[in-house]
């Protein structure tokens, strides 16, 4: 018995370009169906059961950020390719806090689109993360005279993970600089994760921002989008193209 063909939702409101991502998914062996807005792509959803969404992002009635949030409540582990050339980092920010998810700029060649559905679809489902804003990685030193030789892991808009070998008490007020984002930020300690932890994971603190003023938020921001946009964080990049580049 033949494998099933993995059916795949395309979402555009631009017919002729709708009609050539189903006819490129076709010729790489995938099934298709079609959807011409994202009101109309949630009522196929729920008709049918596609293993992937191929959406534009904008779109009349709602657009493919609305409708990837709304997909997502329904079934947080289907893979979605957001297939767009006017998305802002702000849209791809809001979109990185799920599993599974992956933005192809325009214009893009064909095997960029087989590449970019393939890479999305074969990454493992991490489950729900549980937070309401995706983390950067990074490694950025910490100024407070409270811990010396800090290092930040990861940021968010929401808060940080510190690493550092001072102790720390649950809920402690803490206040710090950190240089890369040229900012001061009051903060608690909200969690702690200790050495030789069931995950094996780095010990440190994570850490939640109290009363975070709107310019330092946006400064934050900034920086998280900037970074996104330096590394190409959430955009799919051809291994092939960067290999001749």
């Amino acid at each position: 018995m033949a494998d099933r063909k993995k059916l795949i939702l395309v979402t555009d409101d631009d017919e002729l370009l709708r009609e050539q991502i189903s006819a490129t998914l076709q010729r790489c062996g995938f099934e298709t169906i079609e959807a011409t807005n994202g009101e109309n792509a949630l009522k196929v959803f729920a008709e049918r059961t596609p293993d992937a969404l191929v959406t534009d992002h904008v779109m009349p009635k709602m657009t493919g950020e609305q409708l990837i949030v709304a997909v997502k409540k329904l079934r947080a582990d289907l893979p979605v390719l957001l297939v767009t050339g006017e998305a802002s980092q702000t849209v791809l920010l809001n979109l990185m806090q799920y599993s599974r998810f992956l933005a192809l700029y325009k214009p893009f060649r064909t095997q960029m689109l087989f590449k970019a559905l393939t890479q999305v679809m074969s990454q493992p489902y991490l489950g729900e993360y549980g937070r309401r804003f995706f983390r950067l990685n990074t490694n950025l030193e910490v100024n407070s005279k409270d811990f010396q030789g800090a290092i930040v892991a990861n940021v968010s808009l929401g808060g940080l993970f510190i690493r550092t070998e001072v102790k720390l008490p649950l809920g402690s007020q803490i206040h710090f600089s950190i240089p890369a984002l040229r900012t001061e930020i009051d903060a608690e300690i909200a969690w702690i994760r200790e050495e030789g932890n069931a995950q094996n994971l780095p010990a440190g603190y994570g850490v939640r921002f109290v009363d975070l003023p709107k310019e330092k938020a946006q400064a934050i921001q900034s920086f998280i989008m900037r970074e996104m946009s330096r590394k190409r964080i959430g955009w799919f990049t051809d291994p092939e193209d960067e290999a001749h580049s």
